[in-house]
């Protein structure tokens, strides 16, 4: 195996836990889209980065999906070796890697961009696709941000559902409205005739 140090072949090199990468991959599936129309929204997009100096933060994969609708990116501990970019299939890999027995994962990429996912005896090598061609979201930070419990957001979205529009010929309408007001959020939904209004209590994060 490729040691990934400066001069040789390897753009990205990186170990991580298998369990957080699974429940990462798992995540990030129900947002890739298997359209055959749109086969680069089957991928997901992976970055690896180098973090500081000492052994309990060497470094982070920032992982993302995205369907043009929606867009969501996780963050993992890994051991980075050599950070870089790469893209490739989720469904792919969550299937080779479920019943690998390991407990680490050596992510690799070389430069005829093939990604060879390891662990113990056991090898894959996938395709990635170009990085320029996936669609990426800014990484500028949300102009606020707060931190809302799980269940107080699903049932902020299922209070606020039955009053949206389901006719996609008013897409304004289609979606919840999402405000906050003084450390409250506000979740609204109209479809034009009901109209749904929900508040939550959040604790407002520092930017």
């Amino acid at each position: 195996m490729q040691s990934g140090k400066k001069g040789d072949n390897t753009m990205l090199h990186t170990h991580v836990e298998k369990a957080k990468l699974l429940r990462a991959l798992r995540v990030l599936k129900g947002i890739t889209d298997n359209n055959a129309s749109k086969p680069i929204l089957a991928h997901v997009l992976i970055e690896a980065r180098p973090g500081k100096p000492v052994p309990e933060s060497s470094g982070t994969l920032k992982l993302m999906a995205t369907d043009y609708e929606r867009t969501v990116s996780l963050v993992i501990d890994a051991e980075v070796t050599e950070p870089g970019v790469m893209v490739f299939r989720c469904a792919s890999a969550i299937k080779v890697l479920s019943p690998w027995p390991s407990k680490t994962i050596t992510i690799t990429q070389n430069d005829q961009n093939w990604a060879r996912l390891s662990a113990g005896d056991a090898s894959a090598r996938f395709p990635l696709l170009d990085v320029e061609l996936y669609p990426r979201m800014s990484d500028e930070p949300p102009p606020s941000r707060f931190l809302i419990k799980p269940a107080d957001m699903q049932r902020a979205i299922g209070l606020c559902l039955p009053c949206v529009q389901k006719n996609e010929t008013r897409m304004n309408l289609t979606g919840v409205m999402l405000r906050l007001d003084q450390g409250v959020s506000v979740w609204t939904a109209t479809d034009g005739h009901r109209l749904a209004k929900v508040r939550k209590p959040v604790e407002l994060a520092m930017p």
